[in-house]
């Protein structure tokens, strides 16, 4: 089959404004920064046009801005209620009316999930659906309303993106899926040069929400007092949990709250860390592990360790959920100048080959192009 002059792409990207305007401060996650990351990078090659739908705080269906070569439709709303979701519901499938896709990018399992593929289907669109976090591969992982159109949308589109191998065990044998289009690609990101910095903090890096424990980095703040902590946390959704969380932090001598940085200015709060450290329950595979690592920032994660990387290539531990080990390991690692010289220049080799953003919207565009042609 021929291809036409242009593929036209289609990323649904409902917080991810703030990425392409650094003005706005509508709250991302790590799904939104991939988007933004590989729709710029496909965006400078003229074999793609490429277009983002958005959620808005004024939105429109025919509000359009331009990034560069990307056409920004802010057609969804931001705040999350009745009404709000069904115009959502409705200007969503009129603006991919609008846009005409040939192929329809989302990341992370939800209700527009299911609605995607629902207009692939009804208008033969391809749909790729990548996977953002744990929960969108394990059973009872999301609300029942939500995980109905999820298994819709993860049944009826035409390839599934997973970040890591333990992302297509779990598809296989939850989803039973093991004779649909699912290929491993894993988060990219610019990884510029790594210069090896002044180290003067330890580090956290999180939304707000119980699932990450916050409040396991402060207990760490007071238990090494000898050390400084930054914690960068913003607001999500839950205010009390943030109040709460900032009002306790800000009384913790040796750590300093941050509730706000743009993803722009984020990177040289990494590049000034010693340690990233993460006390997660569960994620997909955190984008601050390709950010600390890229700045050769070692990685001590109290549970979260997708594909046992921390381990196996040596750029951190993790500790089975045993919070003193991760205290006492903060504490040695520090002293141990060869061995952290060690981990810290393992970390940005280990980014270098598996996290490069060029390489990995190359594999991008291979799928892309694959489904054109079938």
């Amino acid at each position: 089959m021929k291809l036409r002059k242009k593929i036209r792409v289609c990323f649904f990207s409902h917080f991810g404004y703030a990425l392409y305007n650094p003005k706005s401060k509508i709250l991302f996650g790590g799904a939104e920064v991939q988007l933004y990351l590989i729709s710029k990078m496909l965006s400078k090659l003229d074999l793609f046009d490429i277009h983002i739908i958005l959620g808005y705080n004024n939105f429109n269906l025919f509000k359009i801005q331009k990034f560069n070569k990307i056409k920004l439709h802010l057609s969804l709303p931001i705040k999350s209620n009745i009404i709000n979701q069904s115009i959502g519901v409705i200007n969503l499938f009129l603006t991919l009316a609008k846009i005409n896709p040939d192929v329809i990018i989302q990341r992370g399992g939800s209700i527009p999930t299911g609605l995607i593929a629902l207009f692939s289907k009804i208008f033969r669109k391809k749909f790729i659906f990548s996977i953002a976090h744990k929960n969108d591969v394990i059973k009872g992982g999301k609300d029942f309303p939500i995980q109905i159109f999820y298994n819709f949308g993860l049944k009826n589109c035409n390839y599934i993106i997973a970040q890591s191998r333990d992302q297509i065990s779990l598809l296989e044998e939850e989803k039973c899926l093991s004779n649909r289009n699912i290929k491993l690609i894993k988060s990219g990101y610019d990884l510029g040069s790594f210069q090896k910095e002044e180290k003067d903090f330890i580090l956290w890096v999180g939304r707000a929400v119980y699932w990450k424990r916050p409040y396991l980095y402060l207990k760490l703040a007071r238990d090494i007092p000898d050390e400084n902590f930054v914690m960068i946390c913003p607001l999500f959704e839950d205010k009390e949990l943030f109040d709460n969380l900032k009002q306790e932090a800000q009384e913790i001598s040796n750590l300093t709250y941050i509730d706000y940085v743009p993803f722009n200015h984020i990177n040289q709060y990494f590049e000034s860390a010693k340690i990233f450290i993460n006390t997660s329950i569960k994620e997909g595979f955190p984008n601050t592990f390709i950010q600390a690592s890229k700045n050769g920032t070692p990685i001590l994660s109290l549970k979260v360790d997708p594909d046992n990387i921390l381990d196996r290539y040596e750029i951190g531990h993790s500790f089975n959920d045993d919070y003193n080990r991760l205290k006492g390991r903060i504490i040695t690692l520090l002293k141990e100048n060869q061995k952290y010289s060690k981990l810290s220049n393992n970390c940005f080799q280990y980014a270098k080959r598996n996290h490069n953003i060029k390489k990995i919207s190359d594999k991008w565009k291979y799928v892309i192009i694959s489904m054109i042609k079938n």
